[in-house]
């Protein structure tokens, strides 16, 4: 095959990749705190047949879009936002993870946990627990959780220097090498009974994704341009012979 057809073909993995990332977006527009996600590419340069460079397409990483979605209200006592900056903390057994998604619900033990079923620490690094005779909860602006037997902790926020170092893992939890910075009070709050909402924006990618598609039916046709000269090549060739 010929240069022309190797990077055809590496921009069509690359396309591949472009499309497979504004799928799950637009698979997760009702997903509470998704992060809008694209695929970034570099160049990369290869000797040829004849000796010159040549310039092909590689997958470089996934960049995520931080930016906090809209807001709805839910009227659920366990549903809660961020408004600011910020992060919720989940213990689980492999480490730490932290969300944004704030679909909170109570365990078999009345224990706050997130949508995954691990508690969200307080802002002493212990779980949350209800009292069995507890029933409305109340969560203020500064993530502290009352209910009938009183105060029941402070729900743990914290930041990270760069976001972009954290790594997407399920249900809605990042990793990160990172320490985390906790946040005080004043510095972000806290919204009951509200939900942050994925931040993709549907149309934009489905004009992403119509584009995405002409590219790819461009590479094909040089790709199917160069087969056809190869063919009148050989033929000339045959014919000659």
């Amino acid at each position: 095959m010929t240069s022309a057809v190797y990077v055809s073909m590496s921009k069509q993995m690359v396309l591949r990749k472009q499309m497979e990332a504004i799928a799950q977006n637009l698979a997760n527009i009702t997903t509470p705190a998704f992060k809008n996600e694209r695929v970034t590419f570099k160049e990369h340069l290869m000797p040829g047949p004849d000796g010159d460079m040549v310039s092909y397409v590689a997958e470089d990483k996934v960049q995520r879009d931080m930016t906090p979605g809209s807001y709805s209200n839910t009227g659920n006592d366990l549903d809660i936002a961020i408004s600011g900056p910020g992060w919720f903390v989940i213990e689980a057994d492999e480490g730490e993870f932290y969300t944004r998604r704030g679909h909170l619900r109570l365990d078999e033990d009345r224990t706050l946990v997130a949508s995954s079923g691990e508690p969200i620490l307080s802002d002493d690094d212990s779980e949350i627990t209800l009292e069995e005779g507890d029933g409305v909860i109340s969560i203020s602006k500064d993530g502290t959780v009352s209910a009938e037997s009183g105060i029941l902790g402070r729900i743990k926020v914290v930041t990270f220097e760069n976001e972009s170092i954290l790594q997407k893992a399920a249900s809605g939890r990042f990793t990160s090498t990172e320490e985390p910075t906790e946040l005080k009070a004043e510095e972000t709050r806290l919204q009951q009974g509200v939900l942050e909402s994925s931040n993709v924006n549907p149309i934009l990618e489905m004009t992403r994704m119509i584009d995405v598609l002409r590219s790819y039916q461009s590479t094909q046709k040089l790709s199917k341009t160069d087969h056809d000269l190869q063919r009148r090549a050989l033929r000339g060739i045959a014919a000659v012979n």
